[in-house]
């Protein structure tokens, strides 16, 4: 007999919560039969691939002709598209919450980075799990949940794979670096890194995408909710070759400008193009920006093609919900902002397929 997925991978399993075993677990792929004598149907199993911070235009499908994302486009055209979706914040934590909660921020409470989810809330995950789903967060970030909160929600949490030496953290180093430096400092209130190391490249995405291709070749009994959280495209921008060179600077699409807008804009856009002196920043710069950014995207998009392939190669599609949406969109220059934080509509646009 083959080992369990849950016997041979090195994932910490929250302390107090039982592994499955072949007696609690081995209905969940099975239909079961009801006392009128029909088989229940098949739970499907959820795969939950989500972005930050991904504007809604920068994708092939959604007719943007200058970015490559073909295995994104491939999914489209099999998916259900909800093209009038829109998140009900602009910052992650809170439209996270409103996403997986299902209400609305000014309802739940959830308004602020630091109102995260509470233990006696309901939510999307805790639903599932108690509906018999082995629930998988491959990553230690969820950015919704409080202290203590994420453990009593899921089956197993954390690393799989852990991230090299890349991280988050690392990149914003290098933005304070330049901030230091007179001639860089725009760059660095841009949140612009630039490029970086293939090392670099072993990041905390790349972590989550090697995780749940390991993860995927010897699944646990279904039905499962695997839920991969990635940080791409949040900025700092920064990627590696080939992804950094694969666009044109000079084929950019140029920003919507302050001058071509019209109608009322709210008083603190202005405040924040002051504060960070946004205005000085030229077409060129935005150029290297956005072509930094779609590279970014097709990074993202490859990772997304590597997992679907595996789905694909397990006979794993035909019982699996992928679904694919981001928390909330990027301004990439639109009236010389960039960032999220605030609620026109381009923050908070948002793309769904499954």
């Amino acid at each position: 007999m083959a080992p369990s997925f849950l016997d041979e991978n090195p994932v910490e399993h929250v302390e107090g919560i039982p592994r499955p075993t072949a007696t609690n677990t081995t209905s969940h792929g099975t239909p079961t039969t009801p006392n009128n004598g029909t088989p229940s149907p098949k739970k499907p199993n959820l795969l939950i691939f989500m972005p930050d911070q991904l504007r809604y235009d920068t994708l092939g499908f959604t007719g943007n002709s200058v970015i490559k994302t073909p295995h994104l486009d491939n999914f489209a055209s099999r998916s259900v598209r909800f093209t009038n979706n829109y998140a009900q914040a602009s910052v992650c934590a809170q439209s996270r919450c409103s996403i997986f909660m299902g209400q609305y921020p000014h309802v739940s409470g959830h308004r602020s980075l630091d109102t995260l989810i509470q233990e006696h809330e309901p939510d999307m995950f805790k639903v599932l799990k108690e509906d018999g789903y082995h629930m998988a967060h491959l990553s230690p970030r969820g950015h919704m949940y409080a202290k203590g909160v994420t453990e009593g929600r899921v089956t197993e949490y954390g690393w799989l794979v852990p991230p090299g030496s890349s991280d988050f953290r690392r990149a914003f180093k290098k933005l304070q670096a330049k901030g230091q430096n007179p001639a860089e400092r725009t760059w660095a209130r841009l949140f612009y890194a630039g490029e970086r190391t293939e090392e670099e490249g072993f990041d905390f995405d790349e972590a989550v995408t090697r995780g749940a291709e390991k993860w995927l070749q010897n699944a646990p009994p279904e039905p499962f909710c695997l839920f991969l959280p990635l940080i791409w495209p949040h900025c700092p921008f920064e990627c590696e070759e080939p992804y950094f060179s694969m666009y044109k600077r000079g084929e950019m699409p140029p920003p919507v400008s302050v001058a071509s807008k019209s109608g009322h804009e709210p008083e603190y856009m202005c405040t924040i193009r002051e504060r960070y002196g946004l205005d000085e920043v030229t077409e060129e710069m935005w150029a290297e920006i956005t072509a930094t950014y779609y590279g970014m995207i097709t990074r993202l998009d490859d990772q997304f093609g590597r997992i679907m392939k595996i789905v694909s190669d397990k006979g794993l599609w035909d019982n699996t919900i992928t679904s694919f949406f981001t928390d909330h969109g990027e301004y990439l220059g639109y009236a010389s902002l960039s960032k999220k934080n605030s609620l026109s509509s381009l923050p908070p646009r948002n793309r769904m397929l499954m």
